[in-house]
């Protein structure tokens, strides 16, 4: 049971790079500046100029209220690694610890936000860049967990997998 009180680390990350509001930004208003040009070339009535109005904003609205609830989510506790993409999935994924073959200090997969599969990665997390903990499990799958905090999310896998009676984990060096 995933629960607050034993809890080891927890961490809350949300797209908060400059670049990507710009970039939604700006595709609303190209979106917007397009079909002020078309009704003016073509001249369209004013009941379609409505609905193409209404139509690209609200698709703009949807995306940019999409960007701005997304959080990815990230927990340690004894049982194993958690992380969910809210509001998107309601319940944590989980990766235990006992399935927990290696894992390392890895830089993240370049312009790679969101969920996305990586060939050297597999299936990657990733909210802001920088670095995150790359984990094979057992079977060799492959699955990367960007993170703001590096080192404090190292620490707790150290520590889980020290408290659990499992002896055959490796840790891998910093790449």
């Amino acid at each position: 049971m995933i629960g607050p009180s034993s809890t080891i680390y927890k961490e809350e990350q949300k797209f908060q790079e400059p670049w990507i509001w710009i970039i939604l930004i700006a595709s609303g208003l190209v979106s917007f500046g397009a079909l002020i040009v078309t009704s003016f070339t073509e001249q369209r009535t004013p009941l379609n100029l409505f609905w193409g109005f209404g139509i690209v904003g609200a698709i703009q609205f949807v995306l940019l209220w999409a960007f701005y609830k997304t959080r990815f989510d990230i927990m340690v506790d004894p049982v194993g690694v958690h992380y969910r993409w809210r509001p998107f999935q309601k319940r944590f994924r989980t990766i235990h610890v006992r399935d927990i073959a290696e894992y390392s200090v890895r830089n993240a997969p370049f312009l790679k936000r969101g969920y996305s599969w990586v060939l050297t990665y597999g299936r990657a997390h990733n909210v802001s860049g920088g670095k995150g903990i790359q984990f094979v499990l057992t079977g060799n799958k492959k699955i990367f967990l960007g993170t703001q905090r590096v080192s404090a999310f190292k620490d707790a896998i150290e520590k889980i997998i020290q408290s659990s009676d499992l002896k055959t984990k490796t840790v891998s060096r910093e790449r």
